[in-house]
């Protein structure tokens, strides 16, 4: 133990897994029982519904006896007339140890309970933390592979510290990005120890993290990419690539197995409620893949990534560093991370509702922080004063900008460039800026209408 503490990265760890307790203490969310809400309610209804009503199907829902706490169990009718979740299982089943513990004490304290008392707010937060530092601990693993101490450390803390994953650890830590980015580090890690020596125990872990992806965000499906492409340069390391897939068949059958089974709780939940063993579950909500909003999600003052998260401008252009540096990694984080991309932009909703940010690129950190840890090591060589100062300022700014979010001053999802300009260097809402605001049509947005 004493020699991880003179490891750069575990302290770097452990310096962020110290401030982000501190900040999920001092806000007290949970108190206020303020963790369970917006999209986490549709994720975590599962587990009341399953171990505490006993019923998925939601029926005791229509008992007139039945006191639903607020803003509980969201949910639609399908075609059968009968209750569906909107989202899918995974973060529930990612989020069962939590709740076992929160249950088991509101047992003893609470018998007549209902799952969203003020233990199971802490739970979730408290566990949101614990898949962040996991998270950052399987981040630092994959580093430590190609990079040095000071490298993999000075990563750790700009991914940790100047994006909005502490928003989403802390503010937000009910979300399900941080899973998302958990899972992202263990599949990135698994593919790499697989291809060092393929064992069956590495495929089942890459089997588990795909499908679990896949049930969070049916999307994250694009994550198969990241182990087949793994070690492809070009077309005749495809071709070899292609030759080793076959000789390990036995390995891919038992990733399809794994993966069958993760998903078969949520394909018979399905075939319950609606009779369909694959169900659309987003009703009026979908892809407008002819028309992405790249600029929107990218420069946009309403949400635009490098207009709130600067710093993974570096990441994306380290990836030119890579063909040098990771050649074998260059074209799974590429072909990932843009495909990414172009589905993000593709989404109906593409400033995602209220958040800090373009969420849903935190999901495919820890691909960037490959291409970042290049060009850091690049930089640190030229002049190290300079970046260290650099990144000091973007990560006092991005907590600054993260307390704007958190006090509603830098608003969720209405914000501008005259508005931005406004807030520039105040803690609290100038006179007039409600008036800078340009809130979003989001039926209008359903049907591809470009906003004003």
């Amino acid at each position: 133990m004493i020699g991880k503490f003179k490891s750069k990265s575990f302290v770097s760890v452990f310096a962020v897994a110290i401030i982000w307790l501190c900040i999920i203490l001092n806000l007290g969310y949970y108190k206020k029982q303020n963790v369970i809400v917006s999209d986490a309610v549709s994720y975590y209804s599962y587990l009341p519904a399953f171990f505490i009503q006993h019923d998925l199907g939601l029926q005791f829902l229509s008992d007139t006896n039945f006191i639903v706490p607020a803003n509980a169990y969201w949910h639609h009718k399908s075609h059968t007339n009968k209750p569906v979740f909107k989202m899918t299982m995974g973060w529930a089943i990612m989020y069962l140890p939590a709740f076992i513990v929160a249950d088991t004490y509101m047992k003893v304290v609470q018998p007549n309970r209902t799952g969203f008392e003020t233990p199971y707010h802490l739970a979730i937060a408290l566990f949101t933390l614990l898949y962040a530092v996991m998270a950052l601990c399987i981040l630092r693993m994959v580093l430590l592979s190609f990079f040095d101490e000071s490298v993999t450390a000075l990563t750790l803390l700009i991914v940790a510290l100047t994006t909005n994953v502490t928003c989403y650890v802390t503010v937000e830590g009910g979300s399900v990005h941080m899973l998302n980015f958990c899972l992202a580090c263990a599949l990135i890690y698994y593919t790499i120890q697989w291809h060092r020596r393929p064992l069956y125990k590495y495929m089942v872990a890459i089997g588990f993290t795909i499908a679990i992806l896949a049930l969070i965000r049916p999307t994250n499906l694009i994550w198969i990419l990241f182990p087949l492409l793994y070690n492809v340069t070009d077309l005749k390391s495809f071709a070899q690539k292609i030759k080793h897939l076959v000789l390990q068949q036995r390995h891919w059958i038992t990733l399809v197995v794994c993966c069958m089974l993760i998903v078969l709780p949520q394909v018979l939940y399905w075939h319950q409620q609606t009779g369909k063993w694959i169900y659309y579950s987003y009703t009026d909500e979908g892809f407008f893949w002819l028309s992405p909003k790249l600029y929107q999600i990218l420069f946009s003052f309403r949400k635009g990534w490098f207009i709130y998260t600067p710093v993974m401008f570096l990441a994306v252009m380290g990836l030119t560093l890579m063909p040098r540096r990771l050649n074998n990694l260059f074209v799974p984080v590429t072909v990932v991370f843009f495909l990414a991309l172009y589905i993000t932009a593709c989404w109906w909703c593409w400033w995602y509702g209220g958040s800090y940010g373009m969420r849903p690129l935190i999901d495919f950190y820890p691909l960037l922080a490959l291409p970042l840890a290049c060009i850091l090591q690049q930089a640190l060589q030229v002049n190290r004063k300079f970046l260290l100062l650099l990144l000091m300022v973007l990560t006092v700014w991005n907590l600054y900008t993260t307390y704007q979010y958190k006090r509603n001053v830098l608003h969720y999802d209405s914000m501008t460039a005259k508005a931005y300009k406004q807030l520039f260097l105040h803690f609290s809402a100038p006179v007039g800026y409600d008036k800078l605001l340009n809130p979003p049509n989001y039926e209008a947005a359903k049907k591809n209408a470009e906003l004003q």
